[in-house]
């Protein structure tokens, strides 16, 4: 299988740093690795510096460690999952029980990856972010894919994914690519990514190998006008 390696050569900040080569597969199959820049999970683990964490008001900081974790109430239950091999993948459960926000409505519960300030926008416009997963229960209700920039949730952008999940087909192993720029957005910076997540308030069930960067078909412009 060959493989394409696009070197990005990019200034940053205004220190006149660059941003070293991203490099990438030519298929989605061989696109994760455990290089930070382009990988987020690989074989169901974090790859670090990246983590794990899930939450919602009730605790909205609960780290995934060998793994495992689990929300108050027990609404999202992460374990060890299995692709090729036991641990090679994570297994998610959202169970859709009614979390109350301070406000008195209900909010999400997230499964989010992050712990590293990313700079890919030399690529927002080639490249998606790809999930290799399993889908065991399609949503119930709305699934928001989100990135977070500057550590600050007033700095994201989000995408309603529900229907691209519910096209997937149950207890099969596929690939789902969000183009980044569908996902950021008019002055979403790219060069300061900081947290990817996944929520939703319904029930879900599936199980992710791998998280990473690879690039758009060629043709394929995402969402750029």
């Amino acid at each position: 299988m060959s493989y394409i390696k696009q070197h990005i050569l990019t200034k940053t900040t205004a220190k006149g740093l660059l941003l070293s080569s991203l490099l990438i597969a030519c298929s989605h199959t061989n696109a994760f690795s455990n290089d930070s820049v382009s990988s987020y999970i690989h074989n169901g683990k974090a790859v670090k510096p990246w983590k794990m964490s899930i939450g919602n008001p009730l605790n909205n900081n609960i780290k995934v460690k060998n793994q495992a974790a689990e929300t108050a109430k027990g609404n999202l239950i992460v374990k060890p999952g299995k692709k090729n091999k036991n641990g090679d993948a994570l297994h998610l459960k959202w169970r859709g029980r009614k979390i109350q926000n301070e406000w008195g409505g209900t909010s999400a519960t997230t499964f989010k990856i992050n712990g590293k300030k990313l700079d890919i926008d030399a690529v927002k416009n080639a490249a998606a972010l790809v999930f290799e997963v399993k889908m065991l229960r399609s949503p119930s209700d709305a699934v928001e894919l989100t990135a977070i920039c500057k550590w600050n949730h007033k700095c994201k952008g989000s995408m309603s994914i529900k229907p691209l999940l519910k096209r997937l087909k149950k207890k099969k192993w596929s690939y789902l690519p969000i183009p980044l720029n569908c996902l950021g957005k008019d002055d979403f910076d790219f060069t300061q990514i900081t947290e990817f997540s996944l929520s939703t308030k319904g029930k879900l069930e599936m199980e992710i190998a791998n998280v990473g960067l690879a690039p758009l078909a060629q043709g394929d412009k995402g969402c750029a006008k």
